[in-house]
């Protein structure tokens, strides 16, 4: 069951084993976990660092700052049966954990860091009374902790709200995508906030055309004249990627990327392009897509690579420049895989 869809017999998604990327100004780190909940943080060219914490902690954000990196997730609440969030931000050897906003409900989770320009401006997540009484929230950081947090979506009677993900526009913006049950199915919903000086958030609306089939695990990236979001919809018996395109306040050019059984992709920020590339694994045990996208949000290149069924990869610039998806090695060190 995702996100309280009861209206429908869908069979069940498993999730990817975690691992999690970002770099900025060719600094490069990967997080990830093998199982064990042992999180340890990758960095290019250094030794691996075993992250802190108790059994239990989740880390599902990974964000590249100025001077270092910032992960983002959390962890058993410490009184009650809940969950809280947790910010570790690290660089250059040191380890700080950074104050998260005052709790309101006893379960938070999947926590979105904000940054603009290196530097982290905001937080989103996920909040309510469980995990089936979720709601949207969000709060600007100040430089030393976080200013009394707003309400995006609040906890509806209908179901639960999911997969939330969030990007910062070139234009300051804070773009926010999730899936929300709407008593007969998941859809995706959307809301935006106007830069520092603009107007607050915009009521939550649906990306796309109401359906009776559910779409889940949506994902949002800038792009160099706006965003993209992807997610995936269930249509004849399989879930497929789809995405679309966000520009001048609006959604246009949804499409299907991905074919039968193409679930959970993620947006991986490119430097060297205007826009980010989108993994996802395509349905046939161990092959991968990896679509390169423009300033619009237009796909530029596909290519399929074989790697690791479970594991999600990195994806990466090879020396010729083009873009590759690569496995972490059992010593931490990127291995790289087949395409076609």
């Amino acid at each position: 069951m995702l996100g309280g869809c009861l209206a429908l017999s869908v069979a069940p998604v498993r999730a990817l084993d975690a691992t999690l990327q970002a770099s900025l100004s060719g600094r490069f780190y990967a997080l990830v976990d093998r199982g064990d909940r042992h999180w340890t943080l990758v960095e290019e060219g250094r030794a691996p660092i075993l992250l802190p914490g108790e059994q239990g902690e989740v880390y599902d954000a990974l964000i590249a700052i100025d001077g270092g990196w910032l992960a983002a997730g959390h962890r058993p609440a410490s009184s009650g049966p809940g969950r809280e969030l947790v910010l570790l931000r690290g660089g250059d050897g040191s380890l700080d954990l950074l104050p998260v906003p005052p709790a309101g409900g006893e379960t938070l989770l999947s926590p979105r860091p904000l940054v603009e320009d290196g530097e982290l401006v905001g937080l989103a997540w996920l909040e309510g009374s469980d995990a089936r009484t979720l709601g949207v929230r969000a709060a600007t950081w100040s430089g030393a902790g976080f200013a009394p947090a707003a309400w995006i979506s609040p906890p509806s009677g209908a179901g639960s709200q999911l997969a939330l993900s969030a990007a910062v526009l070139r234009d300051r913006s804070w773009l926010l995508v999730w899936s929300a049950f709407d008593g007969g199915d998941d859809e995706i919903l959307w809301s935006v906030r106007g830069g520092p000086d603009g107007p607050g958030w915009s009521t939550p609306a649906r990306l796309h055309a109401d359906n009776a089939v559910p779409d889940i695990t949506p994902v949002v990236a800038a792009t160099w004249r706006g965003a993209v979001a992807a997610w995936s919809r269930y249509e004849a018996g399989h879930y497929r990627v789809r995405v679309a395109r966000f520009h001048d306040g609006a959604w246009r050019g949804e499409e299907r990327l991905g074919g039968p059984g193409s679930v959970f992709p993620f947006f991986v920020a490119d430097e060297a392009a205007r826009g980010p590339s989108l993994v996802f694994p395509t349905g046939v045990e161990g092959w991968w897509e990896l679509v390169e996208l423009g300033g619009s949000g237009q796909v530029t290149a596909r290519t399929r690579w074989a790697g690791r069924p479970r594991e999600a990869p990195l994806a990466r610039r090879g020396p010729a420049g083009g873009a590759r998806l690569e496995w972490l090695g059992d010593d931490l060190s990127p291995a790289g895989g087949d395409h076609r």
